[in-house]
């Protein structure tokens, strides 16, 4: 990996993180990526040391506000640090999916497919959705959690895909789009991004289900929101990557 981190690390331009390095994150003044596949966590200090933070084999790595989450390897049990060896704390275990909206983890869970919100506050768990096998995605922010959802799976996609904006413990659940087909939602700022089905390409709406915009951009390799800007990924005949703004 050769990140470009000239805004960061004052007098470098090129952070050299090792061959095998993966699940790669900048926050802060650090770079944290796990390293193997899957590995151990590290930190990259502005110094050029590299500081390990897990003993064991992680997956989907993320850091906010300077605690550290992640998925053991081996259990699928959900981790927290504060960043130092002895400051692990176990959460909850068997987590299929997660992300993290302040002091609350919303996941799946691999033992019923249901979605809980675990509070790190309170230390409890919450059933927010049971059955939520066919739960498409599903993304949160401080105050409320936006998933998609499907009936049945058809050779031509997700039959009646929709949107739905809830509280984080699931109440007052109001449909904003009842036209999604695939899985990807982001939100940034005040808006909500997610594929549309028909007509087909990705689409910008606020967060409250108004103001839909719709675009023919169609991003089958993925796509990610930051700074202002919308990086997406064609492999349909040229594989490259684009990036665009919001509008």
């Amino acid at each position: 990996w050769d990140i470009d981190v000239s805004s960061l690390f004052k007098g470098k331009k090129i952070v050299q993180l090792p061959s095998m390095a993966s699940n790669v994150l900048v926050y802060g003044d650090d770079i944290y990526y796990t390293y193997g596949s899957p590995g151990r966590a590290y930190r990259y200090t502005p110094l050029g040391i590299s500081i390990p933070v897990t003993l064991t084999r992680v997956n989907d790595l993320r850091v906010q506000e300077g605690r550290i989450f992640w998925r053991d390897t081996d259990t699928a049990a959900l981790y927290m640090s504060d960043g130092s060896i002895g400051g692990k704390k176990f959460l909850v275990n068997h987590v299929a999916e997660y992300c993290i909206a302040g002091d609350k983890i919303i996941y799946q869970s691999y033992d019923d497919g249901d979605l809980y919100s675990y509070d790190l506050i309170e230390n409890k768990k919450t059933c927010i959705y049971a059955e939520a096998d066919r739960v498409l995605d599903f993304v949160a922010d401080d105050k409320y959690i936006y998933y998609s959802y499907y009936d049945y799976l058809s050779d031509q996609g997700y039959v009646n895909g929709r949107l739905y904006k809830a509280n984080h413990d699931g109440s007052n659940a109001v449909l904003l789009s009842d036209n999604v087909s695939t899985k990807k939602i982001h939100i940034h700022g005040d808006y909500i991004f997610f594929y549309n089905k028909d007509p087909h390409g990705l689409c910008r709406m606020n967060k409250d289900g108004s103001n839909l915009v719709f675009t023919d951009i169609v991003p089958d390799g993925g796509f990610v929101v930051f700074d202002g800007n919308i990086l997406y990924h064609t492999s349909g005949g040229f594989d490259r990557f684009y990036v665009t703004d919001l509008d």
